[in-house]
Formats: structure tokens, C-alpha cells, sequence
């Protein structure tokens, strides 16, 4: 790599933490229900379940299991002004955490939603995928597992 790395940011879902919510909600939802039926009401067992299905999503860092790294900042729908796919996401990240862009890395495992829009903002990329093609248009500064992240970032310093 080349200069100082002050920031790495990374994807939580799919990245971080294996995560696919389309099969994760109809398994859930589908397979759960019918098995607490004679336990649960339907009408409290299932704004109990939607309660904590926001809890996962108002503290994903706990949910996922890695709250205990320090962190600068951890995004959410209610404190940005700009999403994925969108550059302006990543230069709101950069500008909140008082660095440059190409002081940062974006780790991520999506093309589309981590790594072109990272790009764009002027990131460094890790794209957490060592065996898709390139989609074309430009290539990601780094690619690997997250293993290799931590030993390319590890060489770095």
C-alpha cells in the first residue's frame, strides 16, 4: 500500500458478518411461527419478533458480536444524509472521521454497493472477493480475504 492508512471502513453484512437477509427473514419468519404458535399468540408473538429484529438493527455492532473494537463511527439510516451505492455516503464517512479520503480503506465484499462508490469518492478499496472478475471500469486497489487485509495492513506499518 501506498501512504499512511489513518482509517479502514468496513461493510458489516456479508463482510464481516455472513449475512444473507432475504433467505435469513423467510427461514426466520417462515419456519419459527408455527413452531411457538401453541406458546405465543400470534398478535404477541409477532411485534415481539419485529422488536427484536430492530434491536439487531439499531445495534448491529452488538449483534454482530465485534462491539468491543473502538469505533470511530458506525452508520445508520438515521444519522446520514446519503446511502449506499452513492459516493457522497463515503465522503460523509471520511469528512465525519476528520480524514482524506486516501487515508482510508473501504473493505467490503460488493462490488456495486462497497467498492465502485468507494472508488468514486477517492478510498482506497479491499475487496473482500479473491476469486469474481473485475467488472470493468476500473479495478479495486486491493482484493483478498479479510486475513490478507490484516497482513497487507500489518506490512504497511
Amino acid at each position: 500500500m501506498v501512504g499512511l492508512i489513518r482509517a479502514v471502513l468496513f461493510d458489516l453484512d456479508d463482510t464481516l458478518l455472513e449475512n444473507n437477509m432475504d433467505h435469513f427473514l423467510k427461514g426466520y419468519f417462515g419456519r419459527l411461527a408455527p413452531h411457538v404458535a401453541h406458546l405465543v399468540p400470534p398478535e404477541k408473538f409477532m411485534p415481539a419478533l419485529l422488536a427484536a429484529t430492530q434491536a439487531m438493527i439499531d445495534s448491529p455492532v452488538e449483534w454482530a458480536g465485534v462491539a468491543d473494537f473502538s469505533y470511530r463511527l458506525v452508520t445508520s439510516y438515521e444519522i446520514m444524509h446519503s446511502c449506499k451505492p452513492h459516493p457522497r455516503y463515503y465522503s460523509e464517512i471520511v469528512d465525519r472521521i476528520g480524514r482524506k479520503p486516501q487515508e482510508c480503506v473501504m473493505a467490503g465484499d460488493d462490488w456495486d454497493n462497497d467498492i465502485a462508490p468507494a472508488v468514486r469518492a477517492g478510498l482506497r478499496t479491499y475487496w473482500v472477493n479473491a476469486t469474481a472478475e473485475t467488472p470493468s471500469g476500473f479495478d479495486p486497489h486491493m482484493r483478498g480475504s479479510l486475513i490478507g487485509l490484516v497482513e497487507r495492513l500489518a506490512d504497511s506499518h
